[in-house]
C-alpha cells in the first residue's frame, strides 16, 4: 500500500508582515495565527495607550485578547481557549518605541496564558513570562523580542498556544515622569527573515533526489538580497543545489527556492546526512534551517526487516512453538472484522469523540502480521481498511484528533501500532 500516512498537518504560515495594513500583514496565515496577529495589531483595543499611541512614565500598555463564546474546549486529547491568541508557530514580537530624550528607558514586555485551573484544582492558575530590554536616545527604536527569550520553559511550548494578554511595562531610569509612544506592535515569523519548509525530511535511493521548497519570506520593513548557501561541514556525501541561490525581496514578500539533495551511492540504506541551509540578508545573517536526508530503506523496517521476516517465516514452518504461535495470529485474523468508524459514542477516559475502540489497534496489527506469515492479500487489505479509515479527512482522526478510546498516553501505544501496520502491508 504505498499511499501515505497522514493523520494531521499543521500548516505554517509564510508572510512575515512588514507591510503597513495588516490585512496585507496577514493574508496567507491559517486561521488561529492570523486572527492572533490581527487582533494584536490593532491598538485601538490596547488599555493604558491614548490615541496617538502615548502611554505614561512609569506606565503599562497592553492587549488582552477578548473572551470567546467556550472558554477552554476539548480538541480530541488536547485542549483550546477561543478566547486567546495562537503563538506557537511565531518567532516573536515586534513594536516600536519613541523616546522624548535620551534618558534611558527599562522596559519589560509580559505574556499571561489564559487562566485554567489545574489538575482539578479549586482556583484558576495564570502562568506569566517576562523579558527585559532597554533603550537609549531620543527618537523611534524598534524592539523586537524572540519568544524564545521570554521566562517560558522551552519543554512547554504548549504555553504559546493559549496567550491571554500581551503587556509593555517602561519607566525612564532615572525615575522621571513623562511618557513615550508605542506603535505597530506584530508578531512576526523570523527576526530579519523566515526560512519554513512543510517538509524537511525525505529520503531517496543512491543517485536518486531529495527535493525540497524552501520558503523565504522578509520580516522588515526594507528591502532584502538574500544568499542561500549549505553550510559544509566536511566530508559531507550528498551533493546540494539550491535553485535559486540569490533572491531580492521586497519589504513583507515571500518567494521559494528548491533545496535539491542528491544521496550517494556511498551512504548505506537507512543513513542520513544533514543539510544546513545558511541565509545571507543584506550582507547580514539572517538565520538557518536544516534538512535530513536519509538513504532510501525499503520496507519492512520498523518492527522487522525483509530478512527478519525471512527467518520468522522459516521458524513458523519448522519450530513447533512457532507454528502455533503463527496459527494464533492467523486464526485472529481471519475472525476479526475491521470495525466501522465511531460517531458519537465518548470515551470514558476523556468524554470525547474517538474512532476506534481500544484493542482494535492491536487486532489490526495482528491482521498485518498474519500477512507478512502468508503473504496472502486479505489480511493487508483488512489492515489497509482500518487505517484508510483512519487517515480519512472528513471521518477520520482529522475529525476527532483522537485515535482510540483511551488516554493520552495510550494514544501513543496506538499509534505505534498504526506505524508498524502500515509498515508491515507497505509492500502489498
Amino acid at each position: 500500500m504505498r499511499s501515505s500516512l497522514v493523520l494531521a498537518v499543521l500548516f505554517t504560515g509564510s508572510l512575515c508582515f512588514a507591510a503597513p495594513d495588516p490585512k496585507d500583514m496577514y493574508a496567507n496565515l491559517p486561521g488561529w495565527e492570523k486572527d492572533a496577529a490581527e487582533q494584536l495589531a490593532n491598538l485601538d483595543a490596547w488599555e493604558g495607550i491614548s490615541n496617538d499611541g502615548k502611554i505614561p512614565m512609569p506606565g503599562k500598555a497592553a492587549f488582552t485578547y477578548p473572551d470567546g463564546e467556550k472558554g477552554w474546549y476539548p480538541a480530541g486529547l488536547a485542549w483550546r481557549h477561543d478566547g486567546s491568541g495562537y503563538w506557537k508557530n511565531f518567532y516573536g514580537v515586534r513594536f516600536e518605541v519613541y523616546l522624548p530624550s535620551d534618558t534611558p528607558l527599562k522596559g519589560e514586555a509580559v505574556v499571561e496564558t489564559a487562566a485554567r485551573r489545574v489538575y482539578g484544582g479549586s482556583e484558576e492558575v495564570v502562568n506569566a513570562y517576562s523579558s527585559a530590554f532597554g533603550l537609549v536616545g531620543k527618537g523611534w527604536h524598534t524592539v523586537t523580542i524572540p519568544l524564545t527569550s521570554f521566562s517560558l520553559e522551552q519543554s512547554m511550548p504548549n504555553m504559546l498556544e493559549t496567550i491571554k494578554t500581551f503587556a509593555v511595562n517602561a519607566a525612564f531610569a532615572d525615575g522621571s515622569a513623562g511618557e513615550i509612544k508605542l506603535r505597530n506592535p506584530q508578531l512576526i515569523k523570523g527576526d530579519t527573515l523566515a526560512l519554513e519548509s512543510e517538509v524537511r525530511s525525505a529520503s531517496a535511493k543512491g543517485g536518486e533526489d531529495a527535493v525540497y521548497a524552501l520558503e523565504v519570506s522578509n520580516c522588515t520593513d526594507k528591502p532584502q538580497v538574500v544568499n542561500l548557501s549549505r553550510r559544509v561541514l566536511g566530508r559531507e556525501v550528498m551533493e546540494t543545489v539550491i535553485t535559486p541561490a540569490e533572491l531580492t525581496l521586497a519589504p513583507g514578500e515571500s518567494k521559494t527556492a528548491e533545496v535539491r539533495v542528491t544521496v550517494s551511492g556511498r551512504v548505506a540504506p537507512g543513513g542520513r546526512e544533514v543539510q544546513t541551509i545558511q541565509a545571507v540578508a543584506n550582507g547580514r545573517d539572517a538565520g538557518t534551517i536544516e534538512y535530513i536526508t536519509l538513504a532510501y530503506l525499503e520496507h519492512p523496517y520498523v518492527l522487522h526487516t525483509k530478512e527478519r521476516w525471512d527467518d520468522i517465516r522459516e521458524k513458523a514452518a519448522t519450530v513447533e512453538w512457532a507454528k502455533k504461535a503463527a496459527a494464533k495470529y492467523i486464526k485472529d485474523a481471519d475472525e476479526w472484522t475491521v470495525p466501522a468508524v465511531n460517531f458519537g459514542k465518548l470515551s470514558r477516559h476523556t468524554n470525547q469523540e474517538y474512532i476506534y475502540e481500544l484493542k482494535e489497534h492491536e487486532k489490526m496489527f495482528g491482521c498485518a502480521v498474519a500477512y507478512q506469515l502468508t503473504g496472502e492479500m486479505k489480511y493487508a487489505e483488512k489492515a489497509a481498511l482500518y487505517l484508510k479509515q483512519l487517515c480519512d479527512p472528513v471521518n477520520g482522526y482529522a475529525r476527532t484528533q483522537a485515535g482510540a478510546a483511551g488516554n493520552l498516553v495510550k494514544e501513543g501505544g496506538f499509534m505505534q501500532y498504526v506505524a508498524w501496520g502500515y509498515d508491515m502491508i507497505y509492500n502489498s
